[in-house]
């Protein structure tokens, strides 16, 4: 499950940017409050910020080695949709890197 970490982290960092990008402060902030900046912000909508919500409880299932807390399935969508996030924010096209 160590690919669960390792996405965790990529979901942690991806958010940060994305706040950044659109200058919402990121320290101290929790990544469900800095979620909710981006939705409040329209960066994101309902649907996108209820999936990083979820990827985030998997996050913190995968820090605390709860393993039995989600499966293999759970976490290739959580990498899938990273990979669609990474592609529409920061992939080729888009400014602000």
């Amino acid at each position: 499950m160590e690919a669960a970490v390792l996405a965790s982290a990529v979901l942690e960092d991806t958010v940060k940017r994305l706040c950044r990008k659109h200058s919402i402060a990121t320290d101290g902030k929790t990544l469900d409050s800095l979620v909710n900046a981006l939705k409040a912000g329209g960066v994101v909508n309902k649907v996108k910020s209820e999936r990083l919500k979820s990827y985030a409880a998997l996050r913190n299932q995968a820090f605390h080695a709860e393993w039995n807390g989600f499966d293999d399935r759970d976490l290739r969508q959580m990498i899938e949709g990273l990979e669609e996030l990474l592609e529409t924010h920061f992939g080729p096209g888009n400014a602000a890197r």
